[in-house]
């Protein structure tokens, strides 16, 4: 169980995607979605789906994932436990609807043992990653926004 781990770090990340909420949550819990919007991320798939105690699990950069979903709340909130074989993470998204879009707010505890002299590496790398996921989400969303668009015309 996480809590029953050392907490390594805390990591925040925010950003604007001028979208609907329901475009973002859907492009959020579609597992079987994050190899096209997740660099590095080359296999998911989730059985229950997103909803709490579903499972998932996911292959990125070589690494499995295997994750829950300890919380949900449709298109406001999703926390999420991962686990591999560098440690857990504790990972939730908070989707705040805003005028003419989504303000996401992604946090990030990592558990585990860690040497000392890497905790500020791993720290600096943590804040990279999870702003490229933000980022990423967006780039997705805007490109699944525009193709909807297009079939209009």
């Amino acid at each position: 169980m996480v809590t029953a781990q050392r907490k390594r770090f805390s990591v925040l990340k925010d950003i604007f995607i001028p979208a609907s909420p329901e475009t973002v949550w859907i492009s959020l819990t579609t597992v079987d979605k994050w190899p096209e919007w997740i660099s590095d991320v080359t296999a998911a798939n989730s059985i229950e789906g997103m909803v709490p105690g579903g499972r998932f699990t996911f292959k990125k950069r070589g690494i499995i994932f295997q994750g829950e979903v300890l919380q949900s709340l449709e298109r406001e909130y999703l926390e999420l436990l991962l686990e591999s074989k560098f440690g857990n993470y504790l990972l939730r998204w908070q989707l705040k609807s805003v005028h003419n879009g989504v303000h996401i707010i992604l946090e990030a505890d990592a558990y585990g043992l860690v040497p000392l002299f890497l905790r500020n590496t791993i720290n600096k790398f943590a804040r990279r990653f999870l702003l490229s996921w933000l980022i990423q989400l967006k780039r997705y969303v805007y490109k699944e926004q525009s193709e909807e668009e297009a079939e209009f015309i």
